[in-house]
């Protein structure tokens, strides 16, 4: 190892650890992209499927859910794809994040202050509203990181109303 960088001395650390993509194919031979889902979630909705009692308060249960779900890649320089949201839609995330800024239309989705490429908030609200019960009807958590002006605001809140209208829960004591 003698003179590398502790840069260089950590990634050949991982790669040593670390059992590679062969050795886990061989040893979980499952197919396609969800070939390692049962390595990283405790919760496996298409094999155990809705086996708790459901009554019980949102705080009771494991949530699976997801950061910045709209990236292709990684959160300084990759695409935003409203198709990826409906990918974890379909693998029962139940948790979607959404970052919205002000576009010069229309609200954009985008990690703030990077070199993300934009996607627009509405094509990501049509994800969710086809995806987000095809494979459960447990309730779908939606947070909206805003950082939109008053115009853009205004646009958010319609095509939430327009596409998700009747899903959106309301309490009795909003209503008052």
């Amino acid at each position: 190892v003698g003179r590398m960088s502790p840069r260089s001395r950590t990634w050949l650390a991982i790669q040593k650890l670390t059992p590679s993509t062969r050795l886990l194919t061989r040893m979980f031979p499952a197919r396609g992209a969800d070939r390692f889902e049962h390595i990283n979630t405790p919760y496996q909705p298409r094999v155990l499927g809705t086996y708790q009692d459901m009554s019980l308060p949102l705080s009771h249960y494991f949530i699976s859910s997801g950061h910045n779900s709209y990236l292709t890649g990684n959160q300084l320089t990759s695409k935003c794809n409203s198709k990826i949201i409906a990918d974890v839609l379909n693998k029962n995330c139940r948790v979607i994040e959404l970052d919205v800024w002000s576009g010069k239309n229309a609200p954009k989705v985008f990690h703030g202050y990077t070199m993300t490429k934009p996607v627009s908030f509405e094509h990501c609200v049509r994800e969710i509203q086809k995806h987000a019960f095809v494979n459960t009807n447990t309730p779908l958590i939606l947070t909206l990181e805003n950082h939109c002006d008053r115009r853009n605001s205004e646009q958010v809140l319609q095509i939430l109303q327009s596409y998700l209208g009747p899903s959106i829960f309301r309490s009795s004591a909003a209503s008052k």
